[in-house]
């Protein structure tokens, strides 16, 4: 039973430490999404052509 708890509350400040100290990790996923829109704009581009 406690260390279900503990569980949670790591898991619990895990999500919260990701959400705020870390812009670069944001930035990193932001990135990441960019990307792959750019794949596919170029793959649309392809099958237009």
């Amino acid at each position: 039973m406690f260390l279900k708890i503990l569980h949670l509350l790591l898991l619990n400040y895990r999500k919260y430490a990701l959400q705020q100290p870390y812009p670069d990790l944001r930035r990193k996923k932001q990135e990441g999404r960019r990307k792959k829109e750019e794949k596919r704009e170029r793959e649309r581009e392809k099958e237009r052509r």
